[in-house]
């Protein structure tokens, strides 16, 4: 459970994650030293439900360059046909937990952001690539309340930097989400 916020800023991807790990089946909260985003090259990362995913995608998964200079600014395509079969083989590879036998129907365990570029991209379970209409995405246990503060301060307090705008959406998410915890990691792609 987790809360993980993305916003696109002039041209820059800014995410934040919280830092606490918890067990709803046991009642168990903790607070954990490894972020749930981060920055790999040109890519940021979010990640929600799997701190393995997480990882993988980390320290193993090699992310394909994208060329940002190129005359076809959108990656949508790449992310479909590039990204995601390079993301699916590394965590196909690593098994995350289930036998050799069922890894071509391995879901991805939770959602997870990834800016390039000036794009924010939300992968899904079913590593269906999504694209927002607005400049602004959450995941995780805290998404909605998060939505709710950033449509509200990214629409009407246009003077707040994109790093405060994010504390205070994980903020607010964590006064009425019991499953999000502070500190919050802020990184972006710039």
């Amino acid at each position: 459970m987790t809360a993980i916020a993305g916003l696109v800023h002039k041209g820059i991807v800014y995410l934040g994650g919280d830092h606490g790990a918890t067990d709803m089946m046991r009642g168990v909260s903790e607070l954990r030293q490894d972020s749930k985003v981060w920055r790999s090259g040109q890519y940021v990362f979010g990640v929600s439900n799997s701190f393995r995913q997480a990882d993988i995608m980390r320290y193993v998964f090699e992310p394909p360059p994208f060329n940002l200079n190129r005359t076809v600014p959108d990656p949508m395509p790449f992310m479909v046909k590039t990204f995601v079969p390079a993301l699916r083989d590394c965590l196909d590879g690593e098994l995350l937990g289930v036998s050799a036998e069922e890894k071509g129907e391995n879901p991805l365990p939770g959602p997870t952001l990834i800016g390039l570029g000036g794009h924010l991209f939300e992968i899904e379970m079913d590593y269906q690539v999504g694209r927002s209409m607005d400049s602004f995405r959450a995941i995780g246990s805290g998404d909605l309340v998060c939505l709710g503060v950033l449509q509200v301060l990214v629409h009407q307090v246009p003077l707040m930097t994109p790093e405060d705008i994010l504390f205070t959406a994980l903020g607010t998410a964590e006064h009425f989400i019991t499953t999000v915890r502070a500190p919050f990691t802020i990184v972006n792609n710039k």
